[in-house]
């Protein structure tokens, strides 16, 4: 992304700022200074006046671009040396500072001698980028005598006690302002006068640093509202490695090229439209015509109760709100699915009954497990059902190219340790193990939470398994997703413009090499 230096003054003239010229937010009566950071007859006193006036802080001289500063540090240390007056300079025939006892210091003899200074070129690609940055913008550019205050609406202030917090850029203005006013103080004695110039030049890079802060990298801005916008029913999770059994590779095999290991959590998050669905017609087709005659088994006898109208306690209302407590507790997550009862009386005072569930082995018929039932059974069998016709979208940001973001297949992952069952007259490969034995605080040791995601696709991602994280959409209607299985079917799915295979094999071996060797 290239970035220009902007000219200060136009910005200025063309949007008809006002200065703001005291560093006191409050006069005595605690109302604010009418020419203060956070004056209504500057700022406005509507909502959209307060987000959109901008105003200014005069320098009363010419300072450097924090961008410019900063380059110029990196490029030649003994800039700090002559704006905070430390040290005396001249420039030589080469354009290069030199220390000199006759000569001059100072941001004023900088700024006069600036078309004297030469810079020169190296094989370092960073280094050429900032002489560029000096030498390819005008003088005026590179010094500023006015710097721009953002909207009072985006700057906090306790107003109830008139303090504002340390890290407020509030207090970064007003510092400048005070700077600035000692600055412009002609009896003030050069010793003193370079202090200040000095402090004005570092506070426009502390306002820079705050501002880059909040802008740059995965928890700034741009990252987090532009280009990884949320949307609904989305998510970011990190990417990890899938796990190979090299003793049933090719049967065990479930994350490949078409794909991705999505974590059960993820998955009803994603379709949690679909997966609510799902639940009111279970509970409608099982409860519904039983619900005046529900078995019970009661010391090896099967007594019959009546319970609750089903469909007026399994509202939507609740089911979502049973689906959150999953999703974002894992304490919950093998909690009992309860029905209540109309007379608690045939139950000994008992006002809920649990639902039994048997799971039979895909091999032998034998039974594998015959318990409660719990909300992890529920919703994987809704997350298997829901998803076997849908595909997500997997991107990571920044999106340097096509291959920066993939669609693909689902294989619901739950817990770590997987069985294969029999469940309601329906086959499941990877049945998560549901111990109700296992302390709540330990269920969350046995769920898995990353995206596991094919190794072939991390060149074309540019990614790797060091903690990158991506963001990943459900794909809802029919139309989208045959689509989306006509581009992963696609040669373009493979091959980039240029006839260049993006799914490299390389990172496959070293994952199979560790694979074989580890313990």
């Amino acid at each position: 992304m290239d970035i220009e230096l902007a000219n200060i003054n136009n910005i200025i003239k063309v949007n008809k700022m006002q200065p703001v010229s005291n560093p006191i937010l409050f006069n005595r009566m605690g109302e604010p200074s009418y020419d203060g950071l956070l004056s209504t007859e500057i700022f406005g006193m509507t909502t959209s006046q307060k987000e959109s006036n901008f105003a200014y802080i005069d320098l009363h001289g010419k300072y450097m671009t924090p961008e410019a500063y900063k380059a110029f540090k990196r490029l030649n240390r003994n800039i700090e040396l002559v704006v905070s007056g430390a040290e005396r300079f001249s420039i030589n025939e080469d354009g290069s500072l030199v220390k000199d006892e006759n000569g001059d210091t100072g941001i004023k003899w900088l700024y006069k001698n600036w078309d004297k200074i030469k810079f020169t070129k190296s094989k370092s690609s960073t280094r050429n980028e900032r002489v560029d940055l000096l030498k390819n913008n005008p003088k005026d550019i590179i010094f500023v005598d006015k710097w721009i205050v953002i909207p009072v609406l985006y700057r906090d202030v306790e107003s109830q006690t008139t303090k504002v917090g340390n890290d407020n850029v509030n207090s970064l203005y007003s510092k400048l302002i005070r700077y600035a006013s000692m600055a412009s103080d002609i009896n003030t004695f050069d010793i003193m006068l370079y202090s200040y110039e000095y402090g004005i030049q570092n506070t426009l890079v502390e306002i820079y640093d705050y501002f880059k802060t909040k802008i740059a990298k995965k928890n700034g801005v741009i990252r987090k509202n532009l280009m990884g916008k949320s949307v609904d029913y989305s998510a970011r999770l990190v990417i990890t490695a899938p796990n190979f059994n090299f003793n049933n590779f090719h049967n065990d095999m479930k994350v490949d090229l078409y794909h991705c290991g999505l974590p059960l959590s993820t998955t009803i998050s994603l379709f949690f439209p679909f997966i609510l669905n799902w639940l009111r017609d279970w509970f409608q087709r099982e409860l519904e015509p039983i619900k005046n005659k529900f078995p019970y088994k009661e010391k090896d006898k099967i007594k019959y109760i009546n319970i609750k109208e089903p469909m007026t306690y399994f509202t939507d209302e609740y089911l979502t709100k049973k689906v959150k407590y999953f999703m974002k507790s894992y304490e919950d997550r093998f909690s009992l699915v309860e029905i209540p009862v109309k007379e608690p009386k045939d139950l000994g005072g008992r006002e809920y009954v649990t639902l039994n569930t048997e799971g039979y082995s895909l091999d032998n018929g034998s039974v594998l497990f015959s318990r409660d039932l719990t909300w992890a059974d529920l919703l994987y069998r809704a997350a298997i059902a829901v998803v076997k016709d849908k595909h997500i979208v997997v991107t990571r940001y920044p999106v340097l190219s096509y291959f920066g973001s993939y669609v693909s297949k689902i294989h619901v992952m739950s817990t770590i340790k997987t069985i294969k069952v029999e469940v309601d007259n329906y086959d499941y490969e990877n049945y998560p193990v549901i111990d109700l034995s296992i302390p709540k605080n330990q269920v969350s040791t046995i769920f898995i939470d990353t995206l596991n995601m094919c190794n072939l696709l991390l060149e074309g991602l540019g990614g790797d398994y060091d903690g990158d994280q991506v963001t990943i959409k459900g794909i809802f209607s029919q139309e989208a997703n045959l689509e989306a299985e006509n581009i992963m079917t696609s040669p373009s799915y493979i091959i980039d413009v240029y006839g260049k295979n993006t799914r490299s094999s390389t990172k496959e071996a070293l994952e199979a090499a560790y694979q074989i060797t580890k313990e």
